[in-house]
């Protein structure tokens, strides 16, 4: 007999062997399961997937960050050459005056002699310079790599605010009121220039600022002049009647003031008071935001998008061979828009990441700077060798370049060094400056900030931008001054909000923490914590305020869109112009 699978087979001891006798028998029985029947304790839990998901989204601190760059440009500045790589390839304006006038001759060697009556070769660099992708892969200046074409003109990085610098030299003037030059600290506030107006039969006194007051009728100012013994004063009106400029001015009546406090073209700060029962604690503070990466210059991936087109067209044109420096016909391009995705390649976790107000970060930077490998711009000052400057919206005027962007000014360049590689043609050898790629954990300037303790809300003043400019050794603008050189302006920092805090201002009365978070601010006044909620992802305020991005795999997926402008300050954009009312329709006509 045999065994087939779980059969047994039983024979009796008196039939195993000849002299065996019978006796009892076990048989062990083996018993094996998939299943088990489920205990009811403390341990026993039933999930809703969907709670879940919605807990595993609240609890989440991941982002997988992207979006878009919109590019934008004008290619204003004019300029002439004589390095070699520069003249054969930048758009050229003057061709045929320096061909006429060098009546095409040329050496012993047949090179063209374009010097012979002091002509240089005019014109602009071409698109190529200010892309955010190059694609001149045949451009003498450098050795063009395909996977390098982003990194050539900007480095891309992201940032967040971690500190803020109180003492921040800053300076204003405001030319349209003939005003006097602010020299200040960011802590002295907002800096302002007084005119005296007339409204609706009432006299006062105006101050036009140099950035948003974010004041309100009937809060109070204090004033970095006096008047007798007093600098504090009540708001009266914002804006001015016949002007779009109420986030820039505000007025206090005038009682009769005399003296000379308040003439014309005077200068000073404020600071904005909410409360004046309690000026100690709602009496705003003044700072510079300051960044610090969280990537290298590898951190964010640029593609160029391949279905979008902006609404601007390139500008280019053939460059014909006998209108050349080197004889070449080509295709030079002197303006174009185009729009390029980017991508963080890593997973960002902000758990542990805390702001200037010792508060969780809810929003972080991207932030863009000018790389400028092929050496037109960057060229280091005296100071600290950089060659990018910064400032502020403020420092723009009306048609021209403010004094405070001078390249002897010490307080304006930006803590990213420049470093050099030369180049040897058959003129001789060259030197072109370029930005060192940043490493993780570099501080950079940012905006100029307001907050308010009372309101627990953080305002921008005004906005930091950057400013590049020429390497004047070997590429000279025609309006070039020494002292305040020609150059582009660009702002470098674009937020990406990862959360909200709430509209509402929370209160709580009890000395033991019940609900408060570690943010919570003890009003002495009040005798209460006051703070704002971070609102949940997915959580919208009946006006908008908040986030709903996609969330999966244990990461939330904000998107971004920006619109980078790179262009020369022709406007200055804190210039008061007078706007056209509407003629005033009612029942009557």
């Amino acid at each position: 007999m045999s065994k087939t699978n779980n059969d047994l087979l039983i024979v009796l001891p008196s039939k195993e062997y000849k002299l065996s006798t019978d006796r009892l028998l076990s048989i062990p029985v083996e018993f094996n399961a998939d299943r088990k029947n489920l205990i009811d304790s403390e341990r026993t839990r039933n999930v809703d997937a969907y709670e879940q998901s919605v807990t595993e989204r609240n609890e989440s601190n991941v982002y997988r960050i992207g979006g878009k760059i919109s590019q934008i440009f004008n290619n204003s500045l004019e300029g002439t050459t004589n390095y070699e790589n520069f003249k054969d390839y930048m758009y050229l304006t003057n061709a045929l005056d320096v061909v006429t006038k060098n009546d095409i001759l040329f050496d012993n060697s047949g090179n063209r002699i374009v010097d012979t009556f002091g002509l240089k070769w005019g014109g602009k660099p071409q698109y190529h310079e200010f892309n955010f992708i190059r694609y001149d892969a045949d451009n003498p200046q450098i050795d063009y790599q395909p996977q390098s074409s982003s990194t050539y003109n900007w480095s891309t990085y992201l940032s967040y605010v971690f500190s803020a610098n109180t003492e921040q030299r800053m300076s204003y003037v405001d030319t349209q009121l003939s005003g006097n030059v602010v020299n200040f600290i960011a802590s002295d506030g907002v800096p302002f220039t007084i005119i005296n107006t007339i409204a609706n039969g009432a006299n006062y006194v105006t101050f036009r600022c140099g950035g948003n007051h974010h004041l309100t009728p009937g809060q109070f100012v204090e004033l970095s002049i006096y008047y007798g013994t007093s600098n504090i004063f009540q708001v009266d009106t914002i804006g001015e009647d016949g002007y779009d400029n109420e986030a820039t001015s505000f007025s206090i009546l005038n009682y009769g003031f005399t003296g000379t406090t308040f003439t014309n073209g005077t200068s000073g700060t404020f600071k904005r008071i909410a409360n004046i029962d309690n000026s100690g604690e709602t009496k705003s503070k003044y700072y510079v935001r300051l960044h610090k990466l969280l990537t290298d210059d590898k951190g964010v991936a640029i593609n160029k998008m391949g279905f979008e087109n902006v609404p601007f067209v390139s500008q280019q044109k053939i460059e014909y061979s006998a209108l050349t420096p080197n004889l070449v016909e080509r295709v030079s391009i002197l303006d174009g828009t185009q729009s390029y995705s980017f991508t963080v390649v890593q997973d960002l976790d902000v758990s542990n990441l805390k702001t200037n107000f010792n508060k969780p970060v809810t929003s972080i930077f991207l932030t863009i700077i000018n790389k400028g490998y092929t050496g037109w711009f960057n060229k280091p000052n005296q100071f600290n060798n950089s060659g990018t400057q910064y400032g502020w919206d403020f420092n723009f005027q009306l048609n021209k370049v403010d004094d405070w962007w001078s390249f002897n000014n010490i307080d304006n360049f930006e803590n990213i060094p420049t470093t050099l590689y030369s180049k040897t043609t058959s003129t001789g050898t060259y030197q072109f400056y370029y930005n060192e790629p940043l490493k993780v954990g570099h501080v950079l300037v940012g905006d100029f900030c307001e907050y308010n303790e009372s309101e627990q809300y953080e305002y921008v003043v005004s906005e930091s931008s950057y400013k590049l400019t020429f390497n004047d050794s070997l590429y000279q603008i025609e309006s070039q001054t020494s002292s305040i050189p020609e150059g582009y302006f660009y702002k470098p920092n674009y937020e990406i909000p990862l959360k909200k805090y709430s509209n509402e201002i929370s209160f709580e009365n009890s000395d033991v923490p019940i609900s408060r978070p570690t943010w919570a601010y003890y009003s002495e006044y009040n005798k209460n914590w006051i703070w704002r909620n971070i609102l949940l992802p997915g959580e919208i305020e009946d006006d908008g305020n908040g986030v709903n991005y996609p969330f999966l795999n244990g990461s939330h997926y904000p998107y971004s869109n920006f619109t980078f402008l790179l262009t020369t300050p022709f406007v200055n954009i804190n210039t008061t112009v007078p706007v056209i009312k509407e003629p005033l329709k009612d029942n009557c006509e």
